[in-house]
């Protein structure tokens, strides 16, 4: 996780929003910002919580992110395109930045670049192949979720190392 920008003082005692919206048995629909999930305190900076890639062969966010960093740490991006606008706003908030949430994947990725590979080999690479051969799809994946690490000849990179 890398974080931009001090972190404010927070007196929330909840990390459940709709647990506080509902703290009462009558739900007050104007009552959109409890304050036992955001505080009383007035944040002086809005918060901003990014999250590259979820799956470990998503690239594309977790790119985006580095560049941004670049453009917050020097007023370029990666290419050497100044972005002073971009910068001063980023400055002026606190983020949060999640650049890869599924590392196990990511270390796990076969190809490294999946521009021009066939669908079915994405596939494959991207949601694995169980010991017996059977290729994993998608959809019919979810209801065995977690899948078993043990029972996988290669776990994909769709999964962390706990399936």
């Amino acid at each position: 996780m890398i974080c931009s920008g001090e972190k404010e003082a927070f007196d929330a005692v909840s990390n459940n929003f709709h647990a506080s919206l509902a703290k009462d048995f009558q739900p007050n629909p104007t009552n959109i910002f409890p304050p036992e999930f955001f505080g009383t305190l007035r944040r002086r900076k809005p918060v901003l919580v990014l999250q590259g890639a979820i799956h470990g062969d998503e690239l594309t966010g977790t790119v985006a992110m580095l560049n941004l960093c670049q453009i917050i740490e020097t007023g370029l991006d990666l290419r050497g395109k100044s972005w002073p606008q971009l910068r001063a706003l980023a400055l002026e908030t606190r983020l949060v930045m999640i650049p890869w949430l599924n590392i196990d994947g990511a270390t796990r990725c076969p190809i490294p670049n999946t521009a021009g590979i066939s669908e079915a080999l994405y596939q494959r690479c991207n949601q694995g192949v169980m010991k017996d051969g059977t290729h994993i799809e998608y959809s019919s994946a979810k209801p065995m979720f977690p899948i078993p690490p043990h029972e996988t000849a290669f776990l994909g990179t769709y999964y962390n190392d706990g399936g």
